[in-house]
């Protein structure tokens, strides 16, 4: 049996991995904002009497975000990352392109899967 002091470090460990999920930033929250935007009533009491319908809503919104809706966005930024570091190169000489082609390519599957795994689960500035 785990003592209180195990389950603090447990509980800290999983509350510092899970800070930075992309889905505590409102920005990657698409379906969730939609939500709240059109279904909010004004008054209180009307939030306090939908609750119970609306809680088990916003939960499947955010399960939704999380994992379909945030990924198929950041899937076209991790094919550019890709195609821009990998592919595009300032190298002048066409014979070292040619030479290194096979290598990109083996690399292109894993440098796309890292990009899209990082750009999916946590909040990644864009530099627009």
């Amino acid at each position: 049996m785990p003592g209180k002091q195990t389950m603090g470090r447990v509980c800290l460990m999983l509350g510092l991995a899970v800070s930075g999920c992309a889905m505590f930033d409102s920005d990657n929250r698409r379906t969730l904002n939609l939500l709240d935007r059109h279904i909010t009533p004004d008054s209180l009491g009307t939030q306090i009497a939908l609750a119970p319908a609306v809680l088990p809503l916003g939960g499947i919104a955010l399960a939704v975000d999380q994992f379909i809706v945030h990924p198929v966005c950041v899937s076209d930024d991790a094919w550019d990352d890709t195609r821009t570091v990998l592919w595009e190169s300032d190298d002048p000489s066409l014979f070292r392109r040619v030479l290194l082609v096979p290598l990109v390519a083996l690399a292109t599957p894993f440098f796309y899967l890292g990009d899209f795994l990082i750009r999916a689960s946590t909040p990644f500035l864009e530099s627009d």
